[in-house]
């Protein structure tokens, strides 16, 4: 992710070793759907603040099924956040995969343009743009692609990865790696 974003102070992560500060376990268990288990996430990482143990300065990319679809999921932590500040612990955001259509994300932001008017396709913490603006990452009346707000470029590897399940998943995009995680991005803008 961005440098200046992690924080040590949340208490929720994807797979905690309690199933309390389990995202991912409360997902599983008290939510019917993938966008109640969405929403339901997106609401412990604004209360309780995102922390993943494993790599403090990490976010986390998830997929679930949304119905009719999939959805890739990101998760940061919300800089210099603490429990009583009244601010969100974490920004989010998630983007339904449409039928037919494949994501893949190997340890990158993958989520591009974001357009908060379409509910059916995007879901995200209500700090998305007003966070990405007061820390200088974003102004308003410029395109919002989370992936160049809120995530890190990656490096070759990533970019490696990628290309590789994408280009077996669908040969007939031909699909071209060039070396530059900037370039090889895979996706619509």
């Amino acid at each position: 992710m961005r440098e200046g974003l992690a924080s040590a102070r949340g208490r929720v992560g994807p797979n905690s070793n309690h199933w309390t500060t389990s995202l991912i376990a409360n997902g599983l268990l008290r939510a019917k759907t993938a966008r109640e288990a969405i929403r339901l996430i997106g609401a412990m990482i604004e209360e309780h603040g995102f922390l993943y143990y494993r790599a403090p300065h990490a976010g986390v990319a998830c997929d679930r099924r949304w119905p009719r679809g999939v959805a890739h999921g990101n998760l940061r932590p919300g800089k210099d956040w603490t429990p009583d500040s009244g601010r969100p612990g974490g920004v989010w955001c998630a983007q339904r995969i449409p039928d037919g259509e494949v994501g893949c994300s190997a340890n990158r932001s993958r989520i591009g343009a974001v357009d908060l008017k379409a509910p059916d396709q995007f879901l995200a913490s209500t700090n998305i743009l007003s966070l990405a603006e007061a820390l200088g990452f974003w102004k308003p009346g410029t395109p919002f692609r989370w992936h160049d707000v809120y995530g890190g470029l990656g490096d070759r590897s990533n970019s490696l990865r990628e290309w590789r399940a994408l280009s077996l998943a669908a040969p007939s995009l031909a699909l071209k790696f060039t070396g530059d995680p900037a370039v090889d991005r895979y996706h619509s803008p």
